[in-house]
């Protein structure tokens, strides 16, 4: 199994636990994983710490798209 699958696979777990908890509002996590990961891609001072937030942009593809039902219907 793939690193990535791993990530969208745990982000999409802990979105549709959250928007299950709280509604539309657990959709929020996803925007902000969305939002830090790619500032904290675009600003890494090391690999290591792009490396990490790659990974959150992975989650936060995988939340986006067990989320996004939702909305539509």
């Amino acid at each position: 199994m793939r690193a990535c699958d791993v990530g969208v696979t745990s982000g999409s777990l802990v979105c549709v636990h959250l928007a299950d908890r709280y509604s539309t509002r657990g959709s929020l996590v996803a925007r902000l994983f969305f939002v830090a990961g790619a500032l904290g891609t675009a600003t890494a001072p090391s690999v290591s710490v792009m490396v990490v937030m790659r990974a959150l942009l992975v989650s936060a593809v995988g939340g986006a798209s067990a989320l996004a039902p939702m909305f539509v219907s």
